[in-house]
C-alpha cells in the first residue's frame, strides 16, 4: 500500500496518540491498580523458571544499567530498532501505513486486556515511575501492564511483512527461528510472563491475516 504524505502524517498521528494512552493507563495501574501480592506468592510461569533470568545484567536489561541509557532500552529494544530498519530498507515506505494501522490496532486491544487484568509485575528490578528519570517514564510503560506483550507482537508484524520482500524459503525459516529466539528472550528479560507472550502470537498473526484479507471478508459480508 503506496501512502501519502496526509496518509503518513495521520498514522503519526494516531500511533503517537495510542502510545501516550498505552503508557498513561500503564502507569495508572502501576500507581494505583496493582496488585498487592508478589508474583512469588500467586504466580507459576514454567518457562520463567526453567530459563536464565537476565533481569539482573545491564548488558541485555534496561533496569540495572547506569550511564546515559540508564533505564532505557533492553536488548529486546535495540533488536526491535534493528528490525525496523531491516525492513525500511527491504520496503522503505510500501507497507509503513499497514504496519501503522496494524500498530494501532494492536496497541487498542493491550489498552483492553492490560486494563481488565492486573497481574503482579514479571521483573521485581522494575522501578515505579516515581523513581525513574522523564525519558524512561515516557519510553517505558508500567511494571504492571504485561498483557500482552506490545514488543512480541509488534516484531511479528514487521518479520511478517518483511517475508512479503524474502524469497527464500531458507530465509524465512530463519525469520521463524529468530522470533521464537525474540520471544524467549523477552521472557527470560523478564519483562513479561510467557502467557504475554503467547497471547501476542495468537493476536498479532490473527489481526495480520484479518487485515490482509479485509477487501475479501468484506465481499462476503464477514466483516
Amino acid at each position: 500500500m503506496i501512502i501519502s504524505y496526509m496518509d503518513l502524517r495521520l498514522i503519526i498521528f494516531l500511533v503517537v496518540m495510542i502510545t501516550v494512552i498505552d503508557i498513561f493507563i500503564g502507569h495508572k495501574i502501576e500507581n494505583g491498580k496493582k496488585p498487592k501480592g508478589d508474583r512469588e506468592s500467586c504466580i507459576r510461569d514454567i518457562l520463567q523458571e526453567k530459563l536464565p533470568n537476565l533481569s539482573e545484567t545491564s548488558k541485555f536489561s534496561k533496569h540495572n544499567r547506569e550511564g546515559l541509557l540508564k533505564g532505557i532500552f533492553s536488548l529486546d529494544d535495540f533488536l526491535a530498532i534493528a528490525m525496523f530498519i531491516l525492513f525500511l530498507v527491504i520496503h522503505r515506505l510500501k507497507y509503513v501505513k499497514d504496519i501503522g494501522i496494524l500498530y494501532i490496532l494492536i496497541r487498542g486491544f493491550r489498552l483492553i486486556t492490560m486494563s481488565v487484568t492486573v497481574l503482579p509485575q514479571p521483573n521485581n528490578n522494575c522501578k515505579p515511575p516515581s523513581e525513574r528519570n522523564m525519558i524512561d517514564r515516557w519510553l517505558s510503560g508500567g511494571c504492571n501492564d504485561s498483557i500482552f506483550s506490545g514488543h512480541t507482537a509488534l516484531m511479528i508484524i514487521l518479520l511478517l511483512y518483511i517475508s512479503k520482500g524474502v524469497k527464500s524459503n531458507f530465509m524465512k525459516l530463519m525469520m521463524v527461528l529468530f522470533m521464537v529466539g525474540y520471544s524467549l528472550l523477552i521472557i527470560m528479560l523478564r519483562n513479561h510472563y510467557t502467557v504475554d507472550v503467547v497471547l501476542a502470537w495468537f493476536i498479532s498473526i490473527s489481526t495480520f491475516i484479518l487485515y490482509e484479507n479485509r477487501e475479501y471478508l468484506f465481499k462476503k459480508g464477514y466483516l
